[in-house]
C-alpha cells in the first residue's frame, strides 16, 4: 500500500457511482498511471441527499489513513 500524505487535486470524470453509493470517479495526476478511483465525497451535515459534484470539477482529495486506495473528495478546488 502507497501512503499519500497531505491533499491532492483531482478532477472528477464520472458521477455514475455503480454500487449507489453516491461516489464520484476521479482522475488523479499525483498517482501516475492512475486510470481513476471511486472516491467518497464529504458533504455538509444536512446538505440535500444526491446531489452531485459535476462531471469536469477539480476537487481537492484526502485519503483514509494516507490509503492511496481511500480517497475522499473534500471540496472544490477553487
Amino acid at each position: 500500500m502507497a501512503t499519500m500524505h497531505g491533499l491532492a487535486r483531482g478532477i472528477v470524470t464520472d458521477t455514475s457511482d455503480p454500487s449507489g453509493a453516491g461516489r464520484v470517479r476521479i482522475q488523479l495526476p499525483a498517482l501516475a498511471g492512475s486510470g481513476g478511483v471511486w472516491a467518497s465525497v464529504c458533504t455538509p451535515f444536512g446538505a440535500t441527499p444526491g446531489s452531485t459534484t459535476p462531471i469536469g470539477a477539480e476537487v481537492w482529495v484526502g485519503f483514509e489513513h494516507g490509503d492511496e486506495n481511500r480517497p475522499v473528495v473534500l471540496g472544490v478546488a477553487g
